[in-house]
């Protein structure tokens, strides 16, 4: 019978030297975790992918509140020379277009905080035009909020929940209603006419989301009109005139998995990328490839699994949604981990490709003003991207790279020391370990204690002492432990505190990872 080979750690040692980048190609949650590569990761919470380096991610501070429910909706309504910002909280719209502690109600006596919204322009000025499916139509011209009155044969206005502008016309979609319906050219109120979609939508349901497909990245007359319902399905139009059979025509209909939620479209370029039951997934690969095959080429492809789990979980929860943010080359995608206490975000860097996880930020709802993101929460309104901690509270950040063999497989290894290349501008305490044979077995997991006896946050690594100032690169050699065949980096950063409403910078940026370790011989 054949031995199996084992190493004997008590044979002389060899001692080894390694090199490995950074995940900035970020976290891996689709492939076997024996084999993510060198610049992806198998945790990356709370740090965000830049091009050659990872940082921690910023936290928010306080914009106005606090409010005794959650805000559902923030609505920004774009003007020619300014733009104003409103928060949905249960009954009531407040103007919180400035930072402020006292509470302005904007409007009142509503039904429920989950408004859609489309800035919309005419002759007649620029309008903000809201609904939700409980109330009657709302619109803003930049001073003033009034009813919207929208008519139509069998049509009642509060039943509408949905609304999208689409070549010079509001269109909108009826609750529980495989129809939709659309006003004439530039009007904003007046009788709207209904453009039935359930002979044609099999699976039946409702339609769920709507949007513009800008096919080549502008807008023109062969944008198209795409309606996407509950089952999954997509009906794309193009065409001026849904009233007009000839100026208007049916593209063809789609399996596209389901919608997560009303805010579940995204422009992307010239395309348009939908949060599904099976990934964020544009559009135009939808058309061209059978829906088994969309997840290939999903946004989330590279975090398959781990987007699935949350998808899986919250599948009918409020709060997904999806933005983009250009000043950060961010998209984020807000996922209910448990509705109505915890959310997280899947965050991609939109040049690289590269997604990380941010826990901590209990976000329901994001909006874009004046080129800053901001987030509605449970209590308050925050402005994102900002400081270093989450309204006064550190922000800890976890992350554990690949695990490698280093060239020597199947080989017994020591892990004696480790340098990790840091960039930072204000004193942190690290903890930084190796972890070997794939301790980590569920790369999805709630983040855990360090539990290396040496390196357990800030003992034992630099001392006792914060380390780091004035943007310093921090080089040095750090004392780790770790035994066995494989091993991964682990580090783990907490940011220093502050004010809920001050913004401190506390920028960490880890560049790449030296090892020095010895390796057994194999008998």
């Amino acid at each position: 019978m054949r031995q199996a080979l084992r190493v004997n750690p008590r044979r002389q040692r060899v001692s080894q030297t390694a090199s490995i980048p950074a995940p900035a190609q970020g976290w891996d949650a689709t492939n076997p975790i024996s084999q993510i590569k060198p610049e992806n990761a198998v945790q990356l919470d709370n740090w965000t992918c830049r091009p050659g380096y990872v940082e921690v991610r910023k936290g928010y501070t306080e914009w106005s509140g606090e409010f005794a429910d959650p805000v559902e909706t923030l609505l920004v309504w774009r003007g020619p020379a300014s733009e104003k910002m409103f928060a949905a909280v249960s009954t009531r719209i407040y103007d919180v277009t400035t930072e402020t502690t006292i509470l302005t109600t904007a409007l009142g006596s509503l039904t429920n905080a989950r408004w859609q919204y489309v800035n919309f322009s005419t002759a007649g000025g620029h309008f903000l035009i809201t609904v939700n499916g409980a109330d009657t139509p709302r619109k803003y011209d930049g001073s003033s909020w009034a009813v919207t009155a929208i008519t139509g044969s069998g049509l009642t206005a509060a039943d509408l929940i949905h609304v999208m502008a689409h070549k010079e016309r509001l269109f909108f979609l009826e609750k529980d209603s495989l129809s939709f319906w659309y006003l004439g050219i530039n009007a904003i109120a007046g009788a709207a006419s209904e453009f039935p979609l359930g002979d044609i939508l099999p699976k039946g349901g409702n339609l769920v989301t709507f949007g513009t497909w800008s096919v080549d990245g502008g807008q023109g007359q062969d944008d198209l009109a795409v309606f996407v319902s509950s089952e999954g399905e997509a009906a794309v139009y193009q065409g001026l005139d849904p009233g007009d059979a000839t100026e208007w025509a049916l593209v063809g209909v789609f399996d596209v998995g389901i919608p997560l939620g009303r805010r579940s479209l995204i422009k992307w370029g010239g395309d348009l990328a939908l949060i599904t039951s099976d990934g964020v997934v544009p559009l135009s690969t939808i058309i061209l490839a059978d829906r088994s095959q969309a997840s290939r080429a999903a946004l989330t492809g590279r975090i398959q699994n781990g987007f699935a789990d949350l998808a899986r979980r919250s599948l009918s929860s409020f709060g997904w949604q999806a933005l983009a943010y250009p000043k950060g080359n961010l998209v984020i995608v807000n996922a209910p981990y448990q509705a109505g206490s915890a959310y997280w975000q899947l965050v991609m860097n939109s040049i690289t490709g590269a997604w990380s996880r941010w826990k901590g930020i209990n976000a329901l709802c994001w909006a874009i003003l004046n080129d800053e993101i901001y987030f509605g929460g449970l209590t308050h309104v925050c402005r994102a991207d900002r400081g270093s901690a989450d309204a006064g509270e550190p922000i800890t950040a976890d992350l554990t790279g690949a695990y490698l063999d280093y060239g020597s497989r199947g080989r017994w290894k020591q892990f004696k020391m480790m340098r990790p290349i840091f960039v930072t501008n204000r004193r942190v305490i690290p903890a930084i370990e190796m972890v070997t044979d794939f301790s980590t077995l569920d790369p999805i997991a709630e983040q855990t204690e360090v539990t290396s006896n040496e390196n357990n946050w800030g003992v034992g690594l630099w001392g006792v002492a914060l380390w780091g100032s004035d943007d310093e690169v921090v080089k040095d050699w750090i004392s780790i432990t770790g035994n066995g065949i494989v091993g991964a980096p682990r580090v783990r950063v907490v940011t220093q505190g502050g004010g809920a409403r001050t913004a401190v910078d506390n920028e960490i940026k880890l560049y790449s990872f030296d090892l020095l370790y010895e390796t057994g011989e194999v008998l």
